[in-house]
């Protein structure tokens, strides 16, 4: 009987000890949160954090946290400034197509650039702001532009697979001899080596789309996605210039560099 009695008082004091801890382990917890709230930040990372750290605690948590976490790695784009002499803007793109089919009978590009809720007829385009002004001086007679530009701040995006910003990365560095060989083409005036020039621009854009293309699967990143689907317009036009002289060729030239650049500028600041 005195030994039940015993047995019976140790377990009661066994419950009264889980209590406590339990009890303990509360009070804690409130205090570990009052001191991360109120009485200072010291308290809970000096005093309070080492004994969850030494019981597992925060452990468990930081691992699961950190295999939610999503590795980003970042792609640089280029900043990109271009000048294009712009016919009209439209509100009505029937209209803006009907100027648009004048100007590229004439050689210009007529190409149609979208903003917001107008529709911007773009004649031609230059490296320099003041290239720009000098050809709109030379044509004010026939015809009546004004500089439009179309650039880009570039900056960087964030990928998850580290194959696609390595790809992206090594395009992109070898942007401005893209856009070198889009402009000797473009500025060419020898007709004996404007179809080599051409083909030069050609070469240059399609090995950015194989670059690109044959790593990065249709539809894993807006950016490549968008920036394929410009390169590729502007080498069509490039391949019909080839195959074509005087006015047409002029225009189709106009053409794909615009489209080029300004397809760049619009993806790279969506």
């Amino acid at each position: 009987m005195a030994r039940k009695r015993r047995l019976h008082r140790l377990k009661k004091h066994s419950n009264r000890q889980g209590g406590y801890v339990l009890l303990t382990l509360i009070l804690v917890i409130a205090a570990y949160v009052g001191a991360a709230g109120s009485l200072g930040a010291w308290l809970a990372e000096h005093v309070v954090a080492p004994v969850f750290s030494a019981v597992g605690l925060f452990e468990e948590n930081a691992s699961a946290q950190k295999e939610n976490e999503t590795m980003e790695y970042k792609v640089s784009v280029p900043a990109l400034s271009v000048y294009a002499l712009q016919s009209g803007v439209f509100a009505d793109r029937e209209n803006a197509e009907k100027a648009a089919a004048m100007i590229a009978s004439a050689g210009g590009a007529g190409y149609l650039h979208t903003d917001g809720d107008r529709v911007r007829v773009l004649v031609s385009v230059y490296e320099k702001d003041s290239d720009a002004k000098t050809v709109r001086e030379q044509m004010k007679e026939t015809l009546e532009t004004r500089v439009f530009v179309l650039e880009t701040k570039g900056g960087t995006i964030g990928l998850e697979e580290a194959e696609y910003a390595t790809v992206l990365n090594a395009a992109l560095k070898d942007w401005d001899s893209v856009s070198d060989a889009v402009f000797s083409a473009l500025l060419c005036e020898d007709q004996t080596q404007l179809p080599e020039k051409i083909k030069a621009a050609q070469n240059k854009i399609t090995a950015l789309i194989d670059t690109v293309g044959q790593t990065i699967p249709a539809g894993k990143t807006q950016f490549a996605d968008a920036l394929l689907e410009v390169c590729g317009e502007a080498a069509l036009s490039f391949n019909r210039a080839a195959d074509k002289t005087g006015p047409e060729r002029t225009a189709e030239l106009e053409y794909g560099a615009i489209c080029l650049f300004s397809g760049y500028c619009e993806a790279a600041n969506t």
